[in-house]
């Protein structure tokens, strides 16, 4: 914390494991596992620098007992990567979860577009960016980790489903009416190496999207 410029407020976040879709641990798909417990205590040893954001797999059965505890305990949001903790935006259990959230003025951070570093349970599809629509439906605000930069995802709105870059499914709904100041994108990783020019230049020149865009680090990457 001492490198980072005087006055800075920085998110330190917790990161569940991944669970089966029966709802149990799932430990030999899961990459590493930061708990809210241990994230929370980190960030209010360093209260002066760090707020913390909690990581709640939707499929645990204390998932909203968890909620309720990460919101009273000062989580100014809520972490998911779906392709590894296995969460289907889609499913009862991750819209009942979304529907709570909002109730709790906690957004969602959630993980858009191809995963690359941190394989967990592999469940790709459920990286694609219109299924974020499900959480939104219920009331949520999401903030899509990346803006869909890296990969390709179904075009689910199409018969055919084309596979197309899941940063046009990101921009598609950054446009679409009604979500408003609920869908943000943030900004990390956008600028490395492995990003197409394409990408950054978007979202440079898109000035309607300024307002929904946040600064994230994706340190140590």
């Amino acid at each position: 914390a001492r490198d980072f410029p005087p006055g800075a407020r920085w998110w330190l976040f917790a990161f569940d494991q991944a669970y089966t879709d029966a709802g149990r641990p799932d430990p030999d798909h899961t990459t590493f596992h930061v708990p809210d417990l241990y994230a929370r205590a980190v960030a209010d040893a360093n209260a002066d620098r760090f707020d913390w954001v909690a990581s709640i797999h939707p499929y645990r059965d204390d998932a909203a007992s968890a909620l309720q505890r990460a919101a009273q305990g000062g989580a100014k949001a809520v972490k998911w990567l779906p392709s590894a903790m296995n969460i289907d935006l889609r499913d009862r259990r991750s819209t009942a979860f979304a529907e709570g959230a909002a109730r709790l003025g906690l957004p969602l951070i959630v993980h858009s577009g191809e995963e690359l570093a941190v394989p967990g349970a592999g469940r790709d599809a459920f990286g694609n960016p219109l299924h974020v629509r499900h959480l939104l439906e219920r009331g949520a605000t999401v903030v899509m980790a990346h803006c869909g930069s890296l990969g390709h995802a179904e075009d689910e709105d199409r018969p055919s489903r084309p596979r197309v870059p899941a940063f046009d499914l990101f921009a598609r709904l950054m446009d679409e009416p009604g979500h408003g100041p609920r869908l943000m994108g943030d900004l990390s990783a956008l600028f490395q190496r492995n990003r197409r020019p394409e990408v950054w230049r978007a979202i440079v020149e898109t000035e309607r999207w300024h307002n929904r865009l946040l600064h994230g680090s994706d340190h140590p990457l």
